[in-house]
């Protein structure tokens, strides 16, 4: 009986060992379920923020621990909406390697305003697992509210050797503002006459931006980009 007790204290010892050192885990945001790119919404419409997150291993997630999630709701402007939270995993049934489940941040939420906004949610661990080993953590949704989406449009943007790279499906652009995580505005340019746009980016801190851009016939699009170096 000794012997079997000295097992079991061996076995938590070493599980508990194992979860102090063991404290990464590839975890993401699969999708932003909602609001979604599929639906145009009315100035009072009201809309829950869902997402879904995806366990990528190596290991299991217990339902006490929690995601450390950041979503961010805006077109850009100083109107953006940035908040930290906390997600539960589960209330009583692990996470298992390789399992995808959906989560709702947010009930009723609303924007005011027509335009054509970005909703974005990144997840940089949990609360047992603090470093999140995977490269592309985050998702974003572009999505319209009492606006005709069939004009300008950002295809990709992207920072790479201290500029940023702008792909758009027109070239006649009013103007063009990157603005950082708190809406500050950092570059403005106007009347830009190419489909793809290369821009001086140096010596700016690490993190997420936006860029926004606005067509000569008033329509506007938003897209993230992240500077990683």
């Amino acid at each position: 009986m000794k012997k079997i007790y000295s097992l079991l204290i061996a076995s938590i010892l070493f599980l508990g060992a194992k979860a102090q050192f063991n404290q990464q885990i590839d975890i993401e945001v699969q999708a932003v379920i909602s609001p979604s790119s599929s639906q145009t919404y009315n100035t009072v419409d009201t809309f829950d923020i869902i997402i879904r997150i995806k366990n990528n291993g190596p290991s299991t997630l217990i339902p006490g621990d929690e995601f450390k999630v950041s979503y961010t709701i805006g077109d850009g402007t100083a109107n953006t909406v940035t908040v930290d939270t906390l997600l539960l995993v589960g209330d009583s049934r692990s996470m298992q390697v390789g399992e995808g489940r959906t989560y709702t941040l947010a009930k009723d939420f609303i924007i005011n305003g027509n335009n054509i906004y970005s909703a974005c949610a990144d997840v940089s661990g949990t609360t047992q697992f603090p470093t999140n080993t995977n490269k592309f953590p985050g998702e974003c949704e572009r999505f319209v509210v009492d606006l005709n989406e069939n004009l300008i449009q950002i295809n990709k943007a992207y920072f790479s050797q201290n500029k940023v790279i702008v792909n758009l499906n027109d070239q006649n652009i009013h103007v063009l503002n990157i603005y950082d995580i708190t809406g500050k505005l950092i570059v403005s340019r106007s009347n830009i006459s190419a489909k793809e746009v290369s821009i001086p980016f140096e010596k700016k801190a690490k993190g997420f931006y936006f860029v926004t851009v606005a067509h000569q016939n008033g329509s506007q699009s938003t897209a993230k980009f992240v500077v990683n170096q």
